[in-house]
């Protein structure tokens, strides 16, 4: 078994064949990775036994509830034609479309790629995709593979068809290189954390920030120590690099502006989680005892997006977030928060704008607060006065703030 942040990584079994026929029908799913939609779950029963029983074969599960959400496997010698080498193997993998777009299946790959050099003792890993499967191009580029070749006649024995194929390949070295590139300079050039409050404290709010914010910052902390009634806390600001990029959980059309959004976000949570937390957080038993984690606008929505990713949070604050943000709502409605409190506000000017897009944000955020509420979380919905631009600072200090008062005074 392995785990992630998110999943885990098990061997298959009969129980799971429900699961499997739930994401393997969708016929968005299969066929472009070169295998028909299952028809039943007596066919997903029998794949289970017959094709994902491989020995280095494992069902992706959520943490969260252990439900068998796609596939990731190994292939090693014999059971693939891009190698014969003891040493080498192939990497195929799946999602189910629900999970598509949240940075699940480049976490999962990541976790058996290291497993597959550090436990398994592989010099090199390969991988391939059918063209036009951008989705699985991507994650291989996000995982570090090298592109290799391209073969105009593949065949596709299980869709009865030929098809152009591209080849990629990762050495153990390339992804030890990658591995220390990654952790000694990609994040620091990314992402700056500046400390405000007391450092010793054993609240830690957490904010992802650019220069806008960072010229209130100061205003904003004495607004949260204020509204608070004195509560002591160490506020955490994560200054990005990419404000669009850094902190969208999937790419999306510009919407003010010429700047597209990017797909940054999962990036971005993975410092939070492995650099801030941690840093406060190492001796727990005298350190940190609540994680708060907000933002405003576009930091607002990564901070929601956030608590659906992991449980570390114990509050969210989206102060004027970004909700309009496509297909945000939809994915709320599919994705549990992972966390019973959360503040909303907007101001009650807002959705009166002549952007299509934006416009939807009125309805959106009442459209999340009635969401969160039936499903038994803590939610407050706050209406400011004024435009998206008004007082930033202020709504954001009362977001923390609010998530403050409501800890138990003894934590």
């Amino acid at each position: 078994m392995l785990k992630t942040e998110r999943l885990i990584l098990r061997r298959w079994e009969d129980s799971d064949a429900g699961d499997l026929f739930e994401y393997a029908k969708d016929p968005d799913v299969g066929p472009i990775a070169g295998w028909p939609a299952h028809t039943s779950v007596e066919e997903s029963l029998d794949v289970i036994r017959n094709v994902l029983s491989a020995k280095e074969a494992y069902a992706i599960c959520r943490k969260t509830d252990g439900k068998a959400i796609g596939a990731i496997e190994l292939k090693l010698k014999g059971h693939t034609d891009l190698t014969e080498r003891d040493d080498e193997c192939e990497l195929g993998y799946w999602i189910g479309k629900p999970f598509w777009g949240q940075g699940m299946m480049p976490e999962a790959a990541r976790e058996i790629l290291r497993y597959a050099f550090e436990d398994l003792g592989m010099t090199r890993v390969w991988c391939a995709y059918y063209d036009g499967n951008t989705k699985s191009k991507r994650v291989q580029e996000k995982c570090g593979f090298r592109y290799q070749w391209t073969t105009p006649d593949v065949d596709v024995p299980l869709m009865h068809e030929k098809r152009i194929g591209h080849v990629n390949c990762l050495t153990r070295d390339q992804w030890l290189q990658d591995k220390k590139g990654s952790e000694e300079s990609e994040d620091s050039v990314d992402f700056r954390v500046l400390t405000y409050g007391d450092p010793e404290a054993d609240l830690l709010l957490i904010q992802m920030v650019d220069d806008h914010d960072l010229e209130v910052i100061e205003s904003e902390v004495a607004f949260i120590r204020e509204l608070s009634g004195g509560r002591n806390f160490c506020l955490k600001a994560v200054k990005v690099k990419d404000w669009n990029k850094d902190l969208s959980p999937w790419p999306a059309p510009a919407v003010f502006g010429k700047e597209d959004f990017g797909d940054g976000a999962e990036k971005t949570l993975r410092y939070v989680l492995d650099k801030v937390c941690p840093f406060l957080g190492e001796g727990q038993s005298s350190g940190i005892k609540k994680i708060f984690i907000g933002g405003y606008s576009l930091a607002g929505l990564f901070a929601l997006w956030a608590g659906t990713q992991t449980d570390r949070f114990d509050g969210i604050a989206a102060a004027s977030p970004s909700v309009w943000f496509p297909g945000f709502v939809k994915y709320l409605e599919d994705n549990e928060i992972q966390t019973d409190t959360v503040y909303l506000s907007l101001g009650d000017r807002e959705e009166r704008t002549k952007n299509p897009v934006m416009a939807q944000v009125g309805d959106a955020i009442r459209r999340i607060h009635a969401l969160l509420t039936e499903t038994g979380k803590d939610c407050t919905l706050e209406w400011n006065k004024g435009n998206h631009f008004k007082e930033p600072d202020l709504r954001t200090a009362k977001g923390f703030a609010c998530l403050i008062n409501g800890t138990d005074d003894s934590v």
